[in-house]
């Protein structure tokens, strides 16, 4: 999503299919400055792919995290505007 909330991209999952796995393919020939997710997309890989493409990743740590990860809550707040969409 642009920084207004329209979409840049869009893919459809089936319904037992977890959304977190199909993060690179979404993010795949984009240059975001900032990946918001929830914790459904909370994984060391997608972390990493986000620092790769010097990107800030928003995204809630999972419960079950062995070692605290920092988030921007101000900015995770923000994440109402794709779930609206």
């Amino acid at each position: 999503m642009t920084g207004r909330g329209h979409p840049v991209a869009l893919l459809l999952t089936p319904g037992q299919a977890g959304d977190g796995p199909r993060a690179a393919a979404l993010l795949a020939g984009h240059r975001p400055r900032v990946v918001i997710a929830d914790r459904g997309y909370d994984s060391d890989a997608l972390r990493r792919l986000v620092r790769r493409l010097r990107a800030k990743a928003v995204i809630r740590p999972l419960g079950c995290r062995r070692r605290r990860v920092r988030y921007d809550r101000r900015v995770y707040r923000t994440r109402n505007v794709v779930e609206r969409f």
